[in-house]
C-alpha cells in the first residue's frame, strides 16, 4: 500500500505525521493511542475522558478500540470523545465479542434502537470464539458505527482471526462494498504475530492492513502489500531486555556506551525502544495502551525528541547484531 510520511504537521500535533490507506489522503499522527485502558479497576466515566482529552492534548490523533474492549464500552466511551473531535481518526476491530453483564446493556439499547433490533449484538457463543462472515461484520459495523458517533470507520479490522476460519467469501465482497459505499476507510486484520505470517500467505485478500504485536527485539517480518500497525513496541521489550542486561552486566556496560545512554534505568530503555520502534517503520502506526495520563505525555514527547534517533538507532543496530 502506498503511503508517505510527512514532515509538516498535522494541525494541532507535533507527531509525524502518516497517511492512512485506502483514504484519500487522510493525514494521522504516527503513534496512536489504544483504547483498552479505558474501563477496568478504578476508572470511570471521567477518568477515561480525562485520558482520551490528554491524547488530544498531547498532539495523538489516531484512536485504537475494538467490540470487545471494556465489555463492549469502550467504543461508546471513545465515542463520546469523537463527537467533539472530528479530525480523529479511528480503528475498530470486530468478530469476537463482549459477553457477561453487557448482554443486559446490549440487550437495552435495542429496544431503544430501532436499526439495531434484528442485530446480534452479543455473543451466543460462552467460548467467545471469533465469528467471521458478511453478516456478522455487517452487525458489527452498523453497532460500531452508531457507537463511535460516526458515518464513517477509517479501520475496520477483523479481531483475532485464524486461517481456518476465513472461510466466507461474501466477507471480502461485504468488506470491499463497505469502502465503495464510504463507511470504512480500509480493512484487515488485527491480531497475535504468531498468526500473521501464515494469514499473509493463504489470506492475503484480507491483509490490506494488519496490526499486530512487533518491537525492535521482534524477527522481521517482511508484508509489503500490507500496511503495518503496531503495538507492545517498547514496554514489553523494555522487560525482556532489562532481564538480559541483569544477567550480563558487561553486556549492559557495552551497549550503553555505545548507545551514550545508561540502560540500565528503565525510562531510558523504554525510550529508546520506542524511538526506534517508530523511526523503523516512519510510515506505520505504533500504538501504546496506558491508564496514566503521565506516560501519555512522557510518550509523545519521546516520539517528537530528535536528539533520541542516533541513539535509538545505535541500540536497534546492537540488537540486530545480536
Amino acid at each position: 500500500m502506498e503511503t508517505s510520511s510527512k514532515a509538516v504537521r498535522i494541525p494541532g500535533s507535533y507527531l509525524r505525521s502518516v497517511k492512512l490507506p485506502g483514504t484519500a489522503g487522510r493525514m494521522t499522527s504516527q503513534l496512536g493511542f489504544g483504547c483498552a485502558y479505558l474501563t477496568g479497576a478504578g476508572m470511570d466515566r471521567t477518568k477515561s475522558r480525562r485520558l482520551l482529552d490528554a491524547a488530544w492534548d498531547a498532539g495523538i490523533r489516531h484512536f485504537d478500540v475494538a467490540r470487545v474492549y471494556g465489555r463492549g464500552r469502550s467504543e461508546a466511551l471513545l465515542g463520546r470523545f469523537l463527537s467533539d473531535h472530528h479530525e480523529a481518526t479511528i480503528t475498530t476491530k470486530y468478530g469476537l465479542f463482549p459477553n457477561g453483564a453487557v448482554r443486559r446493556v446490549a440487550v437495552a439499547l435495542q429496544q431503544r434502537v430501532p436499526v439495531l433490533k434484528r442485530m446480534r449484538l452479543v455473543d451466543p457463543n460462552p467460548r467467545n470464539a471469533g465469528r467471521f462472515d458478511a453478516a456478522e461484520a455487517s452487525e458489527s459495523l452498523a453497532l460500531s458505527l452508531h457507537l463511535l458517533r460516526r458515518d464513517y470507520i477509517d479501520l475496520f479490522l477483523l479481531h483475532e482471526p485464524e486461517v481456518a476460519g476465513l472461510v466466507h467469501d461474501d466477507l471480502l465482497a461485504f468488506l470491499e462494498s463497505a469502502k465503495e459505499q464510504g463507511k470504512i476507510g480500509d480493512y484487515g486484520i488485527g491480531g497475535e504475530y504468531r498468526r500473521i505470517p501464515e494469514l499473509y500467505s493463504k489470506r492475503k485478500g484480507y491483509c490490506r492492513v494488519l496490526q499486530f504485536e512487533w518491537s525492535i527485539l521482534g524477527p522481521s517480518l517482511q508484508v509489503p502489500d500490507a500496511y503495518r500497525i503496531h503495538y507492545r513496541s517498547f514496554a514489553k521489550a523494555a522487560v525482556t531486555l532489562g532481564k538480559r542486561f541483569e544477567t550480563d552486566p558487561s553486556l549492559l556496560r557495552s551497549w550503553s556506551e555505545v548507545a551514550g545512554h545508561d540502560l540500565r534505568e528503565p525510562a531510558i530503555l523504554s525510550s529508546l525502544l520506542l524511538k526506534a520502534a517508530l523511526d523503523a517503520y516512519p510510515d506505520s502506526i505504533v500504538l501504546f495502551s496506558t491508564g496514566n495520563e503521565a506516560h501519555i505525555f512522557n510518550n509523545v514527547t519521546v516520539a517528537e525528541d530528535d536528539k533520541l534517533t542516533c541513539p535509538a538507532a545505535r541500540l536497534a543496530a546492537l540488537i540486530r547484531e545480536g
